[in-house]
């Protein structure tokens, strides 16, 4: 079994939802049916499930592990953006019914981005002292930028209502702002290299759904790399808590 800086029933419970992570994404798209379009595979409630064990292995690194230290702060935005991350996926897969699914579902996303945020802000204000240094702001400036140009030329589209576009190129922007801070999380210690891989990886996905909805350039199993790209990346995320438990141990 894997041992995380928890408490040892919590780093059990950790490892096991691992498993579990793993095991619904295999058997979810091994027992899955391909919709009509043929771009997914992956059953919808295991997808669901997965994201909810993030949400769960977030809070205990939060409740078991974080909490009572200086870490607690950034452990708990994080805990919170992972779950509004859920409420993003239930509302995108159709679990949750609202109007305007897409914009809902963008606007639970862009409040988990500022969550992420203020949690890596604190992150570095543990660890480094500085709660967003020069590398920091010119990371996210830097990934802003990259996010609003691959909105221009991959997503936007004449085509879709002005209100979704410039919604995504929004969110978009955010989304590149939260991952310029991952980035320079990299830049002032390499074990949060992790850390940079699953914002680049959340990016990634986000975009190429923002081409698949606005341009319509559908092609197989869309949905379901979209998937993968944004929940490893998402896991990467959440495991930042153990990278930062196990370096306040050092210090």
């Amino acid at each position: 079994m894997f041992s995380w800086p928890v408490s040892a029933g919590a780093s059990a419970a950790i490892t096991i939802l691992l498993f579990a992570w793993a095991a619904l994404h295999v058997f979810g798209f091994l027992f899955g049916r391909a919709n009509t379009e043929g771009t997914r595979r992956i059953y919808p409630p295991a997808k669901m499930a997965a994201s909810a064990a993030l949400v769960a292995c977030a809070a205990l690194f939060w409740l078991a592990g974080a909490r009572g230290t200086f870490l607690s702060p950034f452990s708990a935005f994080i805990c919170f953006g992972m779950f509004f991350g859920f409420l993003g996926d239930l509302t995108l897969a159709g679990f949750l019914r609202l109007p305007q699914q897409t914009m809902f579902g963008m606007l639970w996303f862009g409040i988990g981005h500022i969550l992420y945020i203020i949690g890596f802000s604190y992150l570095a204000l543990a660890l480094f002292g500085v709660a967003a240094g020069a590398k920091a702001i010119a990371a996210m400036l830097a990934w802003m930028v990259i996010a609003a140009a691959i909105w221009r030329f991959y997503v936007s589209s004449p085509e879709a209502p002005p209100v979704l576009n410039y919604g995504a190129l929004a969110y978009g922007v955010l989304l590149g702002a939260m991952t310029g801070f991952a980035m320079s999380l990299a830049l002032w210690h390499v074990a949060f290299i992790g850390t940079a891989i699953g914002a680049a990886l959340f990016l990634a996905s986000d975009m190429i759904l923002g081409n698949v909805l606005l341009r319509g350039n559908r092609f197989r199993l869309a949905h379901d790399l979209i998937w993968i790209l944004y929940i490893v990346g998402q896991l990467f995320i959440v495991f930042t808590n153990a990278v930062a438990l196990r370096l306040i141990a050092t210090l």
